[in-house]
């Protein structure tokens, strides 16, 4: 992430109080070589006409001391909170909160007026159907407020458009606003991506991050409930998710029991292993194979884990706890738990979930979370998770590969990058 001092939030308002000294400050003489005596006493009486009277001075001083800010930053910070729910809907935000020149930049946008600011959001509700999550928001100074959200956007021509996939376009991010000193409105917008690392105006990278999104052609199943999750950032090679709990029925996968035992499983299972009997097991207890003989409606995705497991997810909206579901019959080898998943990183690939791809996909999020100093769990294992039936073409499955994360791990913020911003926006 690149920050700069230039976009100290103050740095406007500096120029401004120069501008406002230099009537006066710019009449003072340098110091001229003393010739003699006579032409030294002439050119100190001539400077002394043009130097500052002492109120003059005085005036000056309090200029240039800092001010006191003539509004609270923290109501500034709560009326963000409460404007920015509508900012995609069709009330819209309060623009008399905001500057005649507003500075918005991103890393593929970059206007200067509110006029054009204005333009931006309504053309994102246009092309997109953007839903922007909050998941913090705080001052950084006295003229600063940071925040902290995921941005969802479905490209809305595509419902009408003869194309066999649907993009979606996904960000995870920091929006800076600075706030005009003398007015308490906003002056400034800056916005970074977590998915990139330039996030200079105009970045190619951010752009390609853009066009790769939208020629994803990985599909979830329509209709279908999955478990309820929200992705607090996304990097360009994988997510941060954080899951409600959920309910689902389990069985070992083919011939994952440890030799002698009819309970435990190996100690390590490729998720990616023969599991065709274990998917017949769990189908056959959803589909009415119960004692209550009840149907229960098939669910995305079906979990494996390197434990030996094969999981259904039992229907969010109806079930929240093992108690309500219809107990499997005697003898049969399903179990009902409460999956509690917590906060984990997913990286997403499509194709056949081969072993060895499945392998090296698990290794390429691993790599991913070391270069990003993200901590996770190895000792619990991970998952492989595949949203799409047996018919769908390779080029449209949606696999993940998950881990999950340190118990004592932030996924808002990052260690140190709460400071980072304070030093190049919060500056007095």
């Amino acid at each position: 992430m690149l920050l700069r001092p230039g976009h100290a939030c103050l740095l406007t308002s500096q120029r401004t109080q120069a501008a406002r000294t230099r009537p006066c400050s710019h009449l003072v003489a340098a110091p001229t070589p003393r010739k003699s005596p006579v032409f030294y006493g002439k050119q100190e009486a001539l400077r002394g006409r043009h130097l500052c009277s002492a109120a003059q001075q005085e005036e000056l001083a309090v200029q240039a001391a800092p001010q006191k800010p003539a509004f609270d930053i923290n109501e500034k910070v709560k009326f963000l909170k409460e404007d920015l729910k509508h900012l995609f809907d069709g009330k819209g935000i309060d623009a008399s909160a905001y500057d005649d020149v507003v500075e918005f930049r991103d890393p593929i946008t970059n206007y200067n007026s509110l006029s054009g600011y204005l333009f931006n959001i309504q053309m994102l509700k246009q092309v997109f159907d953007p839903v922007l999550e909050l998941h913090d928001i705080r001052a950084i100074g006295p003229y600063a407020v940071l925040s902290r959200w995921t941005m969802t956007m479905d490209f809305t021509p595509a419902r009408v458009l003869p194309i066999p996939w649907k993009p979606r376009l996904m960000f995870s991010g920091t929006s800076t606003y600075c706030f005009n000193p003398a007015n308490g409105r906003i002056n400034k917008h800056i916005d970074t991506w977590d998915s990139i690392n330039n996030q200079e105006f105009f970045s190619v990278e951010a752009f390609a991050d853009v066009l790769r999104q939208m020629t994803d052609l990985a599909s979830t199943p329509d209709g279908l409930e999955q478990p309820q999750y929200r992705v607090i950032r996304r990097a360009a090679d994988y997510q941060i998710r954080s899951y409600d709990s959920f309910v689902v029925a389990q069985t070992f996968m083919d011939g994952v029991k440890a030799s002698g035992s009819t309970t435990e499983p190996a100690k390590f299972v490729n998720p990616a292993a023969n599991g065709s009997a274990a998917f017949g097991t769990l189908a056959r207890y959803l589909f009415g194979g119960n004692e209550r003989k009840e149907s229960m409606a098939m669910t995305t995705p079906v979990f494996s884990d390197t434990q030996g497991n094969m999981q259904f997810v039992i229907e969010p909206s109806k079930h929240q706890d093992p108690s309500t579901v219809p107990p499997p019959q005697p003898g049969v080898d399903v179990t009902l738990r409460k999956e509690s998943v917590g906060t984990v990183a997913a990286r997403a690939f499509t194709g056949l979930a081969f072993q060895g791809e499945v392998e090296e996909e698990a290794k390429a999020l691993f790599a991913a979370l070391r270069r990003d100093n993200v901590p996770f769990d190895e000792s619990s294992g991970w998952r492989l998770a595949r949203y799409n039936d047996p018919g769908t073409l390779p080029p449209f499955r949606r696999n993940e590969v998950m881990v999950k994360l340190a118990d004592n791990y932030d996924p808002v913020w990052a260690p140190g990058e709460v400071e980072a911003f304070t030093a190049s926006f919060g500056k007095q």
